[in-house]
């Protein structure tokens, strides 16, 4: 497939990714609406736009019953990136010029229950060619089920002894919504299982973060022994801390699930 057949293609995706979304959204207003049995669902209003330079693209905003605003914005632009910018863009140091599609998503729901949702992807084409985004959900109030949820992934993790990497396109934040006890998820799960967290820059970035994590699993060591004379405890989580020479870097699981009191006097 050629160059401009993918950009027909990944623009056309956007748009239909569009509809689905302001649809999706619509029929919620709708069952709003149909059981309170009054007020007016709302609909989305489209608004097209052109950019100075290149492209344009089409903003559709809904104020509604169940989101106080939300929005659905496609674009596809094109242009030159400018002599200051074109060096951090992979792909654009010999050939300035650019193609990008994409779509961004704002949901700001009414009830302080339902979380705020963020959502970015982009298509970007200079000599190279990548997709790049990120998504959140913003909760108001922390919920116990996601807190549950996360941990017990972790555990799960730990008692499979499972290794978590993850590498971000877009480095989520602390406060971007995925975070527990204020911190980030995936960091926290990288952490706490002797894996990582790569959040490198588009392009070869990414590639070195994959050769990071397969030089890391190629050198992986496995370290038992029996700890003796440590009490039981209600606790079955028992923590570790590895330490090496000040010369030496190494990642580890922060502990092991082990007997308790009670597993131990129920045999």
């Amino acid at each position: 497939m050629s160059a401009e057949a993918h950009k027909a293609r990944a623009a056309r995706w956007f748009e239909e990714l569009r509809d689905r979304l302001t649809a999706a959204l619509e029929a919620i207003e709708d069952e709003c609406v149909a059981r309170q049995g009054t007020a007016t669902a709302g609909r989305f209003e489209r608004r097209a736009w052109e950019r100075e330079g290149g492209g344009g693209g089409v903003m559709a905003i809904l104020k509604g019953q169940v989101f106080e605003k939300a929005g659905v914005n496609v674009s596809t632009v094109h242009g030159e990136f400018s002599p200051e910018f074109r060096a951090q863009i992979p792909g654009a140091e010999a050939d300035a010029r650019f193609w990008a599609s994409g779509i961004s998503v704002v949901i700001h729901p009414r009830s302080p229950l339902i979380p705020a949702a963020h959502m970015n992807t982009r298509h970007i084409h200079t000599t190279k060619a990548w997709f790049g985004g990120g998504a959140d959900l913003t909760p108001v109030f922390p919920i116990e089920r996601d807190t549950a949820d996360f941990h017990g992934a972790l555990k799960a993790a730990h008692m499979a002894d499972a290794v978590i990497y993850s590498v971000l396109v877009m480095p989520i934040t602390n406060d971007a919504g995925r975070n527990v006890g204020g911190e980030n998820a995936l960091t926290t799960l990288g952490e706490r299982t002797g894996g990582r967290v790569f959040a490198p820059s588009l392009g070869p970035g990414i590639d070195r973060a994959f050769s990071d994590i397969l030089k890391e699993l190629r050198t992986q060591y496995l370290l038992a022994y029996y700890p003796k004379a440590v009490p039981l405890t209600k606790d079955p989580f028992h923590r570790l801390d590895v330490k090496v020479r000040a010369d030496l870097r190494v990642s580890a699981r922060n502990g092991y699930y082990g007997e308790t009191v009670t597993s131990k006097d129920t045999r």
